[in-house]
């Protein structure tokens, strides 16, 4: 790579993943202000590639909270931290996609194919495989599962209503925001409250496996009022293409990689005592390396963090820029004692119990983002007058509010990212990916959470 802008800012960005994971080992006011010359310096030279609105959003929070902090004070470390607010989202969001390096060392695709071949006939059971599929690939790859199984199933999916296919990436892709430490989401809540994922995880597995159990039920509504059920038609010759091979390796491989890589994570965050901000960037650079060391795949390992460091980290501009200026308004927002002003305004507003007050939080995260407002920004808003003392409301079911919000983000919003991606790939409209395709299903999740959420 020659020494060009791009490459100096790619260089930066790995710098600066390097020096937030020693300070968070050897804390002190070397590594704070490396790390705060490192961001100038990364945001300087990254700036002009971000894009439409993501530059004006982020261009408005950092002028807004920069008018706050200069109320404030004109204390050095007061401006410096809140620079690395949100340092830690930002080296998760850079390191997760090494993950998909462990999962890459075999060839799965072709396995789950077969299965597919081997056992499915009906559009509810191509659903369900394509559901948990979509599901366990996002666990690792995140928002590189979508493209990646919207062309390992090219030939299947002809089979099917192109509805049922669309429901089933978006929905299994999405519902991992409740659980997984790899998602940005989960790194945004814990980082603005403080919870641990241990202590979280438990709930989110619930909520996501409530969450797969009403999609299924959906579909089969969906299909059986439409008489879709059953195929009108199956191609032969896609359905035997790969029918003779032995399709359990791959699946015992998706397991195995899967089990591999939570099962790190967590004896990490027990054993270092850190939150998820700084075990999954850990796990994602130790866990391909000590899984290449025992297969011996150096080469495949050698090729991919080759595209991961010309490609895929020239990408995060965007989401860098956006989420440090969100946390560098949040940060001016702790000046602020909102909580008691917030706590009479509900009591005007007759919000005196629980649920009203999650069904309020839900819409007020949830509902700005189908406009364009990441809910980054609602979140740290949230968790100010959370902060303040302003919502009677315990820390987990917080933080299952503000997962609830952005999931409703992330599956109807036109500006989501992976409804973006998904639009891109089948050249469908935002809209009709979005809330056409998960409008009504984000709404019964969202209240049947709310419910549950109220009563924990």
């Amino acid at each position: 790579m020659g020494i060009t802008g791009e490459g100096i800012g790619v260089l930066l960005k790995i710098a600066f993943v390097a020096v937030f994971l020693v300070g968070q080992f050897f804390p002190g006011e070397v590594s704070a202000n490396a790390l705060f010359l490192l961001i100038l310096l990364m945001v300087a030279l990254c700036i002009r590639r971000v894009k439409g609105i993501y530059l004006m959003v982020s261009s408005v929070l950092v002028i807004v909270g920069a008018v706050l902090l200069y109320h404030s004070g004109m204390n050095f470390d007061l401006w410096r931290d809140a620079v690395l607010e949100n340092a830690g989202i930002v080296a998760l969001v850079m390191t997760t996609p090494l993950l998909a390096v462990c999962l890459r060392f075999y060839d799965f695709e072709a396995d789950i194919r077969a299965f597919a071949s081997h056992h499915v006939r009906s559009s509810l059971g191509f659903y369900a495989l394509l559901l948990i599929v979509s599901f366990v690939v996002a666990m690792l790859l995140n928002m590189g599962a979508v493209p990646l199984l919207f062309f390992v199933f090219e030939s299947l999916r002809k089979n099917y209503p192109e509805r049922t296919v669309y429901n089933a990436l978006t929905r299994g892709y999405f519902i991992n925001i409740f659980w997984s430490p790899n998602f940005v989401s989960m790194a945004v809540v814990i980082n603005y409250l403080g919870v641990q994922w241990s202590a979280l995880v438990g709930w989110g597995l619930l909520l996501t496996f409530m969450g797969m159990a009403i999609s299924m039920l959906l579909e089969y509504g969906r299909l059986r009022w439409r008489g879709e059920l059953r195929p009108q038609r199956l191609d032969a010759a896609a359905l035997s293409e790969e029918a003779g091979r032995d399709f359990r390796p791959g699946l015992y491989w998706i397991i195995g990689v899967v089990i591999y890589v939570m099962a790190m994570i967590l004896l990490l965050e027990y054993a270092l005592g850190k939150g998820i901000s700084v075990v999954v960037p850990l796990v994602s650079l130790l866990a391909p390396l000590l899984l290449a060391a025992c297969m011996r795949r150096w080469t495949s390992l050698r090729n991919q963090f080759h595209h991961y460091r010309t490609v895929t980290l020239r990408g995060y501009n965007n989401e860098v820029f956006l989420f440090l200026s969100a946390g560098f308004l949040a940060s001016a927002l702790r000046g602020i004692d909102m909580g008691g002003l917030v706590a009479e305004g509900l009591s005007a507003l007759g919000v005196n119990s629980t649920l009203p007050l999650v069904v309020l939080l839900i819409l007020f995260i949830g509902l700005p983002p189908l406009a364009g407002i990441h809910p980054i920004i609602t979140i740290s808003a949230v968790a100010s007058v959370y902060a303040s003392g302003g919502l009677a409301i315990s820390q987990i079911q917080l933080a299952l509010v503000m997962l609830t919000g952005y999931h409703i983000y992330a599956a109807t919003s036109p500006f989501s990212s992976g409804v973006l991606l998904l639009s891109h790939l089948s050249h469908k409209s935002t809209i009709k990916l979005g809330i056409g395709t998960n409008g009504l299903y984000t709404l019964i999740v969202s209240a049947c959470f709310a419910v549950i959420i109220a009563s924990i």
